[in-house]
């Protein structure tokens, strides 16, 4: 479920037809969330005109904002620490990008996560997580909400740590507050489930 060359090529070579970035601190959110949401209709707003079946794509676009605007703030190691999302319109792709701190062992089940999808069926790994969550106490981080919009909207997500973020180690060790990673998407309209 990796971002694919050609996506990555084309986001180099041209310019976006439209960029908005958001700067928020997690634990504002968490005392007011319904933020999430409004931060991400806003979003979709702006973006879903350049989109066949506008309001659609809207709706389909602030689901996946707020998604990963709540994944951002629930998984952040350090609540009070600056995180930002970027989201980049290139027309025919949407390139979202959500910053935060992140402790390295929840960076290295998200990436596990994430490979795991590469291997499997999303309609049997979405039944499987779903009997998992029945089974046993549902817990917090069941990942059922990226499966969804892999699964539902063909989204691709991707986490990596963040290219600057070379002293972060160092202040770990002092602060415990984990590391930077940026959490990647792209939505593609036609991949749309009819």
């Amino acid at each position: 479920m990796g971002l694919s060359k050609q996506i990555v090529d084309i986001a180099a070579s041209r310019p976006p037809l439209s960029s908005l970035d958001y700067q928020f601190i997690p634990l504002d959110i968490i005392v007011h969330w319904p933020r999430c949401s409004l931060m991400a209709n806003s979003l979709a707003k702006n973006s879903a005109p350049f989109f066949e079946n506008p309001k659609q794509q809207e709706a389909i676009l602030s689901t996946i904002l707020n998604e990963l605007l709540e994944n951002a703030v629930k998984f952040s190691s350090d609540k009070r620490a600056p995180a930002s999302m970027s989201m980049k319109n290139y027309g025919d792709f949407v390139i979202i990008e959500i910053s935060n701190s992140i402790l390295p062992e929840q960076m290295e089940k998200f990436i596990h996560f994430l490979d795991s999808l590469h291997q499997a069926e999303l309609v049997d790994a979405f039944i499987q997580i779903v009997e998992n969550n029945f089974s046993q106490n549902p817990r917090e981080g069941c990942q059922l909400g990226l499966l969804t919009l892999m699964k539902d909207y063909g989204v691709k997500i991707k986490i990596e740590p963040e290219e600057h973020d070379f002293l972060r180690p160092f202040l770990k060790t002092i602060q415990n507050q984990g590391n930077r990673v940026i959490v990647k998407a792209v939505y593609t309209p036609t991949n749309i489930i009819k």
